[in-house]
């Protein structure tokens, strides 16, 4: 009966043990987690274009490019480049 008693102690300690170490590794993990999305949110906050001009004469850091394009008919751009399949 004794032996019983201290193996049923141990094992509660050992489960005690896993569980806080399980605990322990989600806090972390949680943790980290918000860490980063904090940080990125951050981040995002200085990379929005100023709503004010820029007087400086810098250039200002945006996140598109801005440029012209041109139309071309398929046929004349297919024939330049052959017909794709690699033969």
């Amino acid at each position: 009966m004794i032996v019983m008693g201290v193996v049923l102690v141990g094992a509660v300690f050992m489960g005690a043990i896993v569980f806080l170490l399980l605990l322990g590794i989600f806090v972390v993990g949680y943790s980290v987690f918000w860490l980063r999305a904090w940080w990125h949110w951050r981040m995002s906050r200085g990379r929005m274009p100023s709503q004010g001009g820029s007087t400086s004469g810098t250039v200002e850091s945006v996140g598109y490019i801005d440029g012209d394009y041109e139309v071309v008919e398929a046929d004349a751009d297919a024939a330049g480049r052959g017909s794709g399949t690699g033969i």
